[in-house]
């Protein structure tokens, strides 16, 4: 049975990977990060997702730390497990290497609330082998899966009809857009079937694609800022618009800085400017120059003292 779209509502957070200067992960600054956006009202998380420098890690690290979320969390609110998605071989494979039978992460109390699977965006593929991949997919996950669009080349990715299509498998309950094509997630949004939740993720995208009827928002901005990233996606939803553009014109030009930058790098930048964690990325990335830095920093500066709680 299909999970409500109810239950992928309001403001969900992309987890970072802080990294220590010794190039191990940062698990005291995950947990503040963490913690701090529990106390901020986000509604559920995504390790491993968007963001998250989940290419750059060893499979231990990737283990050791969808456990340590785990631990934390202690089922308090749901945790999405990314993944990448090429073949669908590869898929399946990885599937079952990270819920083996048996697995703690399959506890329906404390453990994974489902998959967070990404589009391949390769030009190249037609939509029926796109279709045909995640009902094969959705068949053999032991979890509920959410597709994961990201930005990518014309072309690529999903079309509405293909999503809606896809809308109506019980194991497929939402659409996680990092695209934001207005007039194609409107279209998902009018004929997705019952149950399936629309999400938006890109953060500067938030504010219309609420207002258009999408059930949520996946942050980046959130894992600094959750409590006004929160309060815009609530606002947002009960129809307080004139609030909810306030809150979007506060972080508005920060927004617009951190898109011109990879997300991972971006964040971190902010986030080493309030004391949470060091800014170091993973090869390929790499951490934000001085001048673009203090550009940051400057807008941080500006913003009103209340973006900063709790």
């Amino acid at each position: 049975m299909k999970m409500p779209s109810k239950h992928i509502m309001g403001h969900g957070l992309a987890l970072v990977t802080p990294f220590t200067s010794a190039d191990q992960i940062d698990f005291p600054s995950f947990e503040r990060i963490l913690q701090r956006a529990l106390k901020g009202n986000v509604d559920f998380f995504t390790v491993l997702g968007p963001g998250s420098e989940s290419r750059a890690l060893t499979p231990k690290e990737s283990q050791r730390l969808v456990d340590f979320a785990l631990d934390l969390l202690q089922g308090k609110k749901p945790l999405f497990l990314g993944m990448a998605s090429s073949s669908t071989k590869a898929t399946l494979a990885e599937l079952a290497v990270q819920f083996p039978e048996g697995s703690t992460r399959l506890n329906p109390k404390r453990g994974v609330a489902g998959v967070l699977i990404e589009v391949p965006n390769d030009p190249g593929i037609p939509q029926a082998g796109l279709v045909k991949h995640f009902m094969e997919v959705a068949e053999a996950a032991p979890l509920p899966m959410l597709l994961h669009q990201r930005k990518g080349p014309k072309g690529s990715g999903l079309t509405a009809a293909s999503v809606v299509e896809l809308s109506n498998h019980p194991g497929i309950i939402g659409w996680v857009d990092a695209r934001c094509d207005f007039a194609l997630t409107g279209e998902v949004i009018r004929s997705r079937a019952p149950g399936f939740a629309v999400v938006c993720a890109d953060d500067v995208s938030a504010l219309p694609l609420l207002a258009l009827g999408a059930d949520a928002a996946l942050s980046s901005i959130g894992n600094a800022f959750p409590k006004a990233f929160s309060d815009l996606v609530g606002q947002a939803q009960f129809g307080e618009l004139h609030a909810a553009r306030a809150t979007h014109h506060q972080l508005a030009p920060l927004l617009r800085l951190l898109e011109r930058t990879a997300s991972a790098t971006g964040i971190k930048a902010v986030l080493h400017q309030l004391g949470t964690c060091e800014p170091h990325v993973r090869l390929p990335l790499a951490p934000m120059d001085d001048a673009w830095t203090q550009s940051v920093y400057r807008v941080i500066a500006h913003m009103e003292p209340g973006t900063f709680a709790p």
